[in-house]
Formats: structure tokens, sequence, C-alpha cells
């Protein structure tokens, strides 16, 4: 007869190579944290589909992030880590023809003053120079030529806050 003991690093490989869902029940996880991806101040950081469900903490000043081609449900938060300084941040599509865009608009929690988007060609989202530490954006691919894009800011100043354009 064998032993009924199992390793836990057999375990941990039978749960990492599993491919289908899991019923977890009334179970709970703890101790979880987002992954987290650094797009540093004046430089362009391209992401890829790895980095999908990961929290972009984006520097002040200049910071330039250009997204993946769709793939329906990826998702992206892009979360601004400092207040505006001396140049305003932006995030791409991976094209800038406006073939890709972004769809959805801005909220700003000290007013009625948002931003939308015009939901066929704008393809650039900028944080201006009324950002602060904290403002970001909801991401999620809901087509292979459309992202879902929802932010908040926490000023009401229009144009100087976070914005859609076209490249």
């Amino acid at each position: 007869m064998g032993t009924k003991r199992v390793g836990l690093a057999r375990i941990e490989a039978l749960m990492e190579n599993l491919k289908r869902d899991l019923a977890m029940g009334a179970g709970t996880f703890s101790g979880l944290s987002l992954a987290t991806k650094a797009a540093p101040a004046s430089t362009t950081t391209e992401l890829t589909a790895a980095d999908s469900g990961k929290v972009i903490l984006m520097a002040p000043n200049a910071a330039a992030i250009v997204l993946p081609t769709p793939v329906v449900g990826m998702s992206f938060r892009i979360v601004l880590t400092g207040a505006y300084a001396t140049a305003p941040c932006t995030i791409k599509t991976v094209t800038t023809d406006g073939s890709v865009f972004f769809v959805g608009h801005s909220v700003s929690a000290a007013s009625d003053d948002g931003n939308v988007s015009d939901n066929n060609s704008n393809d650039v989202i900028t944080f201006g120079s009324a950002t602060l530490a904290g403002d970001h954006v909801e991401l999620v691919a809901i087509s292979t030529t459309e992202w879902w894009a929802v932010s908040s800011a926490q000023t009401g100043n229009g144009s100087n806050s976070i914005v859609f354009s076209d490249s």
C-alpha cells in the first residue's frame, strides 16, 4: 500500500496547471494583493497582454503608456501616483489612426464637470495640470477596436483634468 501524503510542491504544481474554474463555495482568500507595474516619469511604457489585470502606477511628469492590441476582456487600472508637476501624462492606444479608440467618460469628484469620449476616434487619454495623486482610469477591452474607459479625477477643471482626444 502506498501513502496518501502528497507534498506541497506537488499540490502547488497541480493547482498552477489547472485548466478550469474552481467553485469555492463560501471559501475566501486572504492576504492577496493586486499585481502592479510601474510607468516611470519621462518614459514610454508599452503594456502587453501579460500585464492585463495589473494596476499600472503612473508617475507624474510626462509618463506615457501605450496599450496593447485589445483582446476582449483584457483590463488595466492606471493610477497617477503624484500630483501634476510640469508635464501631462498620456495613455494611448496601440494605433494612432483612430482604428482603436476609447469609449467612455471621465467623472470629477469635485463638481459635475467631466469629459466624454467621442466614442469613435479618441485614441488618447491625457492627465492634465489639474490631476492629483489617486486620479485613475479603468480600462476594459470590449472589442478588438474599443477600450471602455471610465476615469475619476478629484478636481473639476475640465480640460485640465482627465480628457479624451485624438492623436
